[in-house]
Parts: structure tokens; sequence; C-alpha cells
């Protein structure tokens, strides 16, 4: 087959999968927004259904060890969290920090991703590997958004509210009143955050 036949045929298998390839991604869109406005309404079960179903198309049209894939893991890790299936929660954040770290991430993307396994550390009681998971967060933040960014704020306060736990009320207070500083200065006094 001469290679403008090759040529051809390729073009023309490319312009017949553009509409298929749109459509997975408005297919996800649509379950993402639906996946939302449950997770608000507080259908956990149906929330958890819905990032199942994104997670599934972008696995698809990405590949398993895409990058893009942590917002997804991300998502649906929180809601299985909120659920209680901590062990779920924990397999999906792991594997979104994974996809974070051999992507190079050393910015807000990896923090959430640590963030959210911290508090499901936390939930399951081991408060070690939690504090580990915030202060790496807390450090991705800091160097990334800078000291007094709202998401470092609030990677304070969980670091704080980790303190606590521990039974160090002490250690806490510094970490707290950093936090409320920051939000203070960031999000303003009449902000919910800092009320």
């Amino acid at each position: 087959m001469p290679a403008r036949w090759v040529l051809l045929l390729l073009l023309l298998g490319m312009l017949a999968a553009s509409p298929l390839s749109a459509q997975p991604a408005e297919e996800a869109d649509r379950a993402y927004r639906r996946g939302v406005a449950l997770l608000e309404a507080g259908k956990l079960e149906e929330a958890a259904r819905e990032f199942e179903n994104v997670l599934d198309l972008a696995e698809r049209s990405f590949g398993r060890d895409d990058p893009r894939l942590a917002v997804d893991l991300n998502n649906l890790g929180e809601v299985y969290r909120r659920l209680g299936r901590l062990d779920r929660a924990a397999e999906l954040l792991q594997r979104a920090i994974r996809l974070d770290e051999a992507a190079g991430g050393r910015g807000p993307a990896l923090a959430t991703s640590l963030n959210n396994l911290g508090l499901v550390r936390r939930a399951q009681g081991r408060l070690d590997l939690a504090a580990d998971l915030y202060r790496r967060a807390l450090a991705l933040l800091e160097a990334s958004l800078g000291p007094d960014h709202p998401d470092t704020a609030r990677a304070l306060h969980n670091l704080a509210q980790l303190e606590v736990d521990g039974g160090d009320p002490a250690a806490a207070l510094p970490l707290q009143e950093r936090a409320a500083r920051i939000a203070r200065a960031s999000l303003g006094a009449d902000h919910a955050t800092t009320k």
C-alpha cells in the first residue's frame, strides 16, 4: 500500500475517532457534576457511584497511570472517607500520591493528595502517619503558594487539630494562631472561616 494511502487512512481514522473521544469527556463531565451535586446534598452512596464512573471514564481515556487521574482519585477518596470506608479511601489516595509524584509533583496537587490521606489516617487513629502527611503537605504549600496563603492556613489548622488529638494542645496553639492570622489576612475578618 502506498504511503499516501496509509496517511489518508490514518487521517480518516483520526477524524472518525474525534467525536468518540469527545463523548466520554462530556459523559465524564456530566457524571462529575452529578457527583458534586449529590455530595453537596449529602447523598454519599450515590456520589460515590458517580465518581466511580468518572474515574472509570478517565482511566479508559487516559490510561491507569496518567497523572490527570489524581484529581478523580482524590474526589472519590474523599467520598469514601466521608462514608467511613477508610481502607478504600486510603487505597485511592495512595494511588493519587504515586501518580502526582511520578509526574514530578511538588505543589498544591500533591499537597491535596497528602492532606486527604492525612485525614484518612487521622480517622483511622494513625496519628503518626497523619502528622507526617500533614507536614509534607504544609511544606509543599508553603513552598509553592507561600506562607500566607489560605491553603497553607488550612494545612496548619489540620496539623493543629492533630496535635490536640494527640494530647498536646500546647503544640497546637501556635499552629492554630498562625492559621487564624493567615485566614484573617487573606480571607478577611468577615469570612466564615475567620469568625
